[in-house]
């Protein structure tokens, strides 16, 4: 049957659903439109015809689309059924869809076609990542201008809240059939280009290779710029205090095992010249790895961060009874040891095997599958508001003042505002004298949050802004350490 005079039926657009995806018509060769055995031909309305060339019929089912979530104006997932074709998940007007039984074998002319729009489409997109690098460079420019005439608060390259947008943008545009994950790490290597592009520049994270703080740093920063190991939190922090490195990445929090103490305290002796800019989370699967040829039995002493200890009690518990634990500076840095000592073994990440040849003889040893850590990207400033942002603070109170803590914290409630985390580290100024750490939804430069400050500074000694950013904390899920 030729079904070409019905294909103008629909006003929706029309796409083929072929054992290789789905395609529009404007794709397929004239000829093949009327003899491909395998292709379905449809169109995502509320009125669909829907086209079998294996049982040769044509169906026009009316109200074929049942809307699973969203409303009429959202990008809904339909459900398309008919009783002649394969059943098919699919976006609206959109190229993706998820089908079965489509084992059918294309013909080489078939594969030559499809090539040939491989590498149309690679010229295109070749030609648009230039584009897009050139208006970024513009964009550097613009901004370096604006920052010497005293136009612009300042030229950072790396903008949060921009990026934050642009992936949030990202994740709304994309419909299949590449999952937005993919789509975003596409464009991290993109943003990462035109970051080198604009500048050198250079990112200090927790060394050595292979620490959860180095996946971060490459997760946020991609492939294009300098990274900058460093020995411990401190480094990084001197690191971004003394310009020699344009950002730096420091672990925070866990969320089974609590505060990163070395980042408190680091933000407690800072000179002001840090500030956060942005915030990350990182899942882990901490594994147990062993110099090459050692056995669990064999392991004399096991090496890690005290995180990765804390995060992996019940297993040391278990496993390790009276094998020597010895916490060092991160996990990478506990696998190069253990890499070094017949004997020793490290908790750390399972990446660390490669990089380091250790033998794995555990994985998944965390005592909990959904513990989350939460890293901070720090530069010289905090970066402009976005629509959800936090800010952190320290200060210290008069501790002979009845209620002063209390007193303090009553200023966000008058202001309407959520705390998110309090904290507390002894401040070295004298004994049982302590800063407290509080983290608030909203930006330092919001109206309400710059008066609930100022307010506070009636009750508080020692009163800093540590920094606004982008909140990015995800649904209650995984995490890591560093």
């Amino acid at each position: 049957m030729d079904c070409s005079k019905n294909w103008s039926k629909s006003s929706a657009l029309l796409h083929v659903l072929t054992p290789q995806g789905v395609c529009h018509l404007r794709d397929i060769p004239e000829a093949r439109r009327r003899r491909s055995p395998e292709t379905h031909l449809f169109a995502l309305s509320s009125s669909a015809w829907i086209y079998d060339n294996r049982e040769g019929e044509m169906d026009r089912r009316r109200g074929l689309r049942e809307v699973i979530a969203g409303g009429e104006d959202e990008t809904n997932i339909c459900k398309m059924t008919a009783a002649s074709c394969t059943p098919l998940l699919i976006a609206r007007n959109q190229f993706a869809a998820k089908f079965v039984g489509m084992g059918e074998e294309t013909t080489p002319s078939d594969l030559g076609h499809l090539r040939s729009r491989i590498d149309t489409l690679d010229a295109d997109l070749v030609r648009l990542l230039n584009e897009r690098a050139s208006v970024s460079v513009n964009i550097g420019l613009a901004k370096q201008k604006a920052a010497k005439t005293g136009k612009a608060a300042d030229d950072h390259i790396h903008r949060p809240s921009r990026e934050k947008q642009i992936y949030d943008r990202l994740e709304t545009l994309n419909h299949g059939p590449l999952p937005t994950p993919a789509i975003q790490a596409i464009f991290r290597e993109v943003m990462s280009a035109s970051i080198s592009l604009q500048r050198e520049t250079t990112i200090a994270f927790l060394g050595p290779r292979g620490t959860y703080t180095h996946q971060v740093a490459f997760n946020r920063f991609g492939d294009s710029v300098q990274y900058v190991a460093q020995d411990t939190i401190e480094d990084v922090f001197d690191a971004v205090e003394s310009g020699s490195v344009t950002y730096g990445v420091v672990p925070f929090e866990n969320s089974r095992f609590g505060s990163v103490q070395a980042t408190l305290d680091r933000f407690c002796t800072s000179s002001g010249g840090v500030q956060i800019r942005a915030e990350a989370y990182l899942p882990v699967q901490h594994s147990l790895l062993a110099n090459k040829g050692t056995s669990q039995s064999q392991i004399r002493r096991v090496y890690s961060h005290q995180q990765g200890f804390g995060q992996c009690q019940s297993y040391i518990s278990q496993h390790l009874r009276g094998v020597e634990r010895i916490n060092v500076s991160s996990t990478a840095h506990a696998a190069d040891l253990a890499s070094r000592e017949p004997g020793s073994a490290a908790i750390c990440s399972p990446a660390c095997a490669t990089l380091y040849g250790l033998d794995v003889v555990a994985t998944g040893i965390e005592d909990a599958k959904d513990n989350t850590t939460r890293f901070f990207i720090i530069g010289n400033t905090s970066d402009s508001p976005s629509a959800d942002d936090r800010t952190l603070l320290s200060f210290t109170v008069d501790h002979r003042q009845p209620g002063a803590l209390a007193d303090a914290l009553s200023v966000l409630k008058t202001h309407n505002i959520n705390l998110t985390k309090i904290d507390s580290r002894p401040s070295g100024q004298r004994p049982w004298h302590f800063f407290f750490f509080i983290e608030m939804t909203g930006h330092m430069h919001n109206e309400n949050v710059a008066s609930a400050i100022d307010d506070m500074k009636a009750y508080c000694l020692d009163l800093r802004i540590l920094g606004s950013y982008p909140s990015q904390r995800p649904p209650a899920e995984a995490g890591a350490i560093i």
